[in-house]
């Protein structure tokens, strides 16, 4: 069996799953879209997280945000 944990061992007794599906830009147009998984993986003393992209679904990776104009405040 191949571990996603490489050389560790490491056997999780608890695991927290969150899903981001089809996320937008802050109140922008949600033409292009981020699906992605985040998995909290826990046994009695590590925690590891692990970051799940399906091809294709991260299309953006910066936007401008709800401070827009926080630079020009400076």
């Amino acid at each position: 069996m191949t571990s996603s944990f490489g050389s560790v061992n490491f056997r999780p007794r608890e695991a927290f799953v969150a899903t981001w599906d089809s996320v937008g830009y802050y109140e922008e147009r949600r033409e292009r879209t981020n699906t992605f998984q985040i998995v909290l993986a826990s046994d009695d003393a590590s925690t590891y997280a692990i970051f799940l992209y399906p091809e294709g679904g991260v299309q953006w990776i910066k936007a401008e945000g709800k401070n827009k104009n926080m630079a020009d405040a400076k």
